[in-house]
């Protein structure tokens, strides 16, 4: 959004055309555009961490109940079974 007013200001400048002014127009318009990398960046990484945690949880969620049942099992074996 700033990127786009930011060159519709400088279409409109007539003095644009020097140098010093075409640079300084060149840089702001490129730190907008690390701006905007940046904070893709971090929304990036801020949803592969949550993703990354949801998943051991959940993961870890199964493991325990997986587990939990086969243990669950055992209680009801018969006890010839577990003496052999």
């Amino acid at each position: 959004m700033g990127a786009n007013l930011w060159l519709s200001v400088w279409s409109q400048d007539e003095t644009a055309v020097e140098v010093s002014r075409r640079n300084m127009y060149l840089a702001v318009y490129g730190v907008f555009g690390l701006l905007q990398s940046s904070c893709i960046l971090v929304a990036v990484v801020i949803i592969t961490v949550g993703t990354l945690r949801a998943s051991v949880t959940l993961h870890k969620q199964a493991w325990i109940s997986t587990v939990y049942s086969f243990l669950a099992g055992a209680d009801f074996a018969p006890h010839f079974l577990i003496d052999a």
